[in-house]
């Protein structure tokens, strides 16, 4: 049974949805050191750097500001060990209070490695229209980000910065996931990541609010920085994408409105992706390995406690091929409850693990149980090609979302931003 530390408050000022977005990295862990992200309220970007030496956290840094509780801070870490973050927008919606250009993300770097100081100083601006961006710094050094974006209806997009000095800056936005329906709301789940050896990988889901739920999960892949893209054996697709059985990675079925939860890779190179459902009924949950012809699938809902039901989660792989989600699960029987999950007080975070391949799976509570409150949006340690995950870490956030339903996302809810480390 993994045990785990103590949860370390972060923070008593966060957004309602402080840790929220789990396809965005907002864990770093290298040299001896965890550094963490979070949106404290109303859409303030926090960091903090604790230092496993001496088993202590330092001081909370102020990096930005963003429009509303979709900021959504995604973290990576170049060769020289120095910490990228970009957060800020949601698409059309909202305006900057710093007159930033609507639409457009915030990416800082810090000066220098090992933690944020003097991050905040210089601040680039890339994007169109996006919300809730995913990072990762490759093995050439440069940054590659997807989000959604983009005209209604909003589509998966892929950018990614041009090399230092000339010309610099960032390329256009490519549209690689979209849906042939009518301008509306559409979410997108989109997570990049990338394996030692550049190769980028992109997942993401289809959800479209006419039809109240998602068609499912899909994968890309590129061996060449982003030019191309390919299905995982190979065969060349042309984005932007719709969803087809072709991309597709094996989740919940559409009436469960199937979600991404992320992927990664393994040591020796197999795609590994997680799936699930919001539906609270669903019990819908899913890690599946990429054999090189056809998907290898575990149903993960079955090891959570008697009763309680998957509905957001996040998906790692360790430098032991361990395979780690960590979910939000609620009651399956609502009980006087909101039907709907979403910051539904029975909420816990808990975390599965599996050391064989997905065979068998451990399961541990990591929030401390609260009747009254939700504890819910886990974030987990993804790994980059500088920071792969040694020891897990998992932040969640302590209360309820939109207490005033007439502020909208800029919600002046406040909540608490919590760390677990997963010990063992």
């Amino acid at each position: 049974m993994p045990r785990y530390s103590t949860p370390h408050l972060l923070s008593e000022l966060g957004s309602d949805r402080a840790t929220a977005y789990p396809w965005s990295n907002k864990i770093v862990t290298a040299e001896g050191k965890t550094h963490v992200v979070w949106t404290d309220t109303i859409a303030l970007t926090r960091g903090r750097t604790f230092d496993h030496a001496t088993r202590t956290w330092g001081p909370t840094h102020a990096i930005g500001q963003g429009v509303d509780n979709h900021n959504n801070p995604a973290l990576t870490l170049d060769r020289e060990g120095r910490l990228h973050v970009i957060y800020g927008p949601h698409g059309a919606h909202g305006r900057y209070e710093d007159a930033w250009t609507d639409g457009a993300f915030k990416w800082h770097a810090a000066p220098n490695p090992g933690g944020f100081e003097g991050m905040a100083a210089k601040t680039e601006r890339v994007g169109n229209l996006g919300t809730y961006a995913s990072i990762v710094n490759t093995p050439e050094g440069l940054d590659c980000i997807v989000y959604r974006g983009g005209e209604h209806p909003p589509m998966l997009m892929f950018q990614k910065q041009r090399p230092q000095p000339t010309p610099g800056g960032w390329t256009q936005a490519q549209p690689l996931m979209c849906q042939e329906i009518a301008p509306g709301y559409t979410h997108t789940g989109p997570q990049i990541f990338c394996s030692p050896d550049g190769t980028l990988y992109v997942t993401g889901h289809f959800y479209a609010m006419y039809r109240e739920g998602s068609l499912g999960v899909t994968i890309l892949r590129s061996t060449d920085h982003g030019r191309t893209w390919t299905d995982l054996t190979g065969r060349a697709v042309e984005t932007p994408i719709l969803y087809s059985e072709q991309t597709a990675v094996p989740h919940p079925a559409p009436a469960l409105d199937p979600r991404n939860w992320g992927a990664a890779v393994d040591s020796r190179g197999q795609v590994w992706a997680a799936t699930g459902s919001t539906r609270r009924a669903g019990r819908g949950a899913l890690v599946s390995r990429w054999t090189g012809a056809g998907w290898e699938t575990h149903d993960i809902g079955k090891h959570l406690p008697a009763g309680r039901s998957p509905v957001d989660g996040g998906f790692t792989i360790d430098t032991r091929d361990r395979l780690h989600v960590a979910l939000t699960a609620v009651d399956e029987n609502p009980r006087g409850t909101p039907d709907k999950p979403w910051s539904c007080p029975t909420s816990e975070v808990f975390h599965l693990c599996s050391e064989d391949g997905g065979k068998n799976w451990e399961c541990g509570q990591v929030s401390p149980s609260d009747l009254e409150v939700a504890n819910w949006l886990p974030s987990i340690s993804r790994p980059g090609p500088f920071h792969p995950v040694e020891q897990v870490a998992i932040l969640y956030t302590h209360g309820r979302s939109g207490l005033k339903p007439e502020e909208g996302c800029k919600s002046t809810t406040i909540t608490s931003v919590h760390c677990v480390f997963v010990e063992g």
